[in-house]
Formats: structure tokens, sequence, C-alpha cells
């Protein structure tokens, strides 16, 4: 009887790694998560136990939105199993046989706000087929997040470095023609002054100026 609940036990774990193996979420969630989206605890808790799907051996989360902080852990559902066993003459034994769920995860979530209440639909139990399409969600969301704000910030270094070169060209400008910030304003001045002109350099890095006559 003991070989027949160990044979059992372990049949059911390789059919749970299988169940995970058979399309994994990329999805790195870290400790915290936001969902802008969740305002009851089923949301949190399927939003957190998604997150989690593809964490590996990390169990716990927590979850921020709209004010509330939800601490999510996924665990192995379990089921039981009735079975019985037939020793001749001595009988037949029946017997309850725990062994996990490939189909389903244990989920619980607990509001640190005290905000939320109610409780978790089906005693906490959600399809790995939901949490897997849910995760992969997430993992999109993210991953437009994250482009969007890489965008925004080369932007921003694009624009800096165009305000930092303008500031370098007028520099540069204003030192090699001394009668005005551009090379139109040079020109009218070689043309319609009798001032002798001079062809000016600046030196030390754009600290000084040394001017030439021409």
């Amino acid at each position: 009887m003991r070989k027949l609940s160990i044979v059992l036990v372990t049949v059911g774990a390789l059919l749970t790694q299988a169940a995970f193996a058979s399309g994994q979420c990329n999805l790195e969630p870290g400790n915290e998560i936001n969902c802008s989206g969740c305002s009851t605890l089923n949301d949190f808790a399927f939003y957190g136990a998604s997150a989690l799907y593809s964490a590996g051996q990390q169990r716990s989360i927590l979850v921020n939105g709209n004010g509330s902080r939800v601490s999510v852990s996924k665990y192995t559902a379990w089921n039981q199993a009735d079975l019985s066993v037939s020793l001749g003459k001595l009988g037949e034994f029946g017997f309850n046989l725990p062994y996990p769920s490939f189909r389903e995860a244990q989920v619980t979530a607990y509001d640190i706000t005290h905000r939320l209440k109610g409780s978790l639909p089906n005693g906490g139990r959600y399809p790995y087929s939901a949490l897997k399409a849910k995760c992969d969600q997430i993992e999109k969301e993210k991953a437009a997040k994250d482009k969007e704000e890489v965008v925004d910030a080369g932007g921003g270094v694009s624009r800096g470095m165009e305000y930092y070169s303008d500031i370098g060209r007028r520099a540069y400008e204003k030192s090699r023609y001394p009668w005005g910030s551009d090379y139109q304003s040079w020109l009218n001045a070689r043309f319609t002054s009798n001032v002798r002109m001079f062809n000016c350099y600046a030196t030390n890095g754009g600290g000084g100026t040394i001017c030439f006559p021409h």
C-alpha cells in the first residue's frame, strides 16, 4: 500500500511539472508589482498569482494598486483520491490519498491595508491555463511600457545633446566671428565696414580667443 501511495504521488508531481513546462511565461516580476486595474481581492490574487506563474521558486509577491497592498502567495493545490485495496480474506480497505493537482494552483491573498473584504472564489484555486494567459498579458504590457520609457529617455538625451551642441556652436561662432554670432552677420560686417578684418580662433578649449589680421 505504501508503494502504491508513493507511485501515485510521484506521477502527480510529474504531471504538475509537465503542465508548467508546456508553455512558460518569461515575466520576471520581482518582489512587488503594480496593478492599476485591481479593485477586488480576487483581482489582486489573480494578478499576483499570474505574475508568479514563471517565477520559479518564488512563492509570494506584493501587489500594489488603488491604495491597497496585497500579499499574494501561490502553492501547489492538492486533490484527494479515494482508493481501496482488497486483501482477500482480510477484506477490502479504503483510504484517501492526496495528490498534487496539475490543473490548478492554490492561491492565498492578504490585504495589508485592510481595505478589501471578502474571500477568493473556488477556495482560492485558479487554473494554470488562466494564470499562464494572464502572465503573457502582463509580460507584453511590461515590455511595451519599458520600450516607451526607453524611447522617452532617448528623446530627452537627444534633446539635451542638441541643446549643448547648440551652445557650443554659438560659442565657437562668437569667437570666430566677432561681428556677429553667425556667419551671415560676419559677412555683413565684412563688406559694410571699413574696420580692418581679423581671423579669430578659439583657444584653451574655448576659454580665450586669438586673432590675426587679414
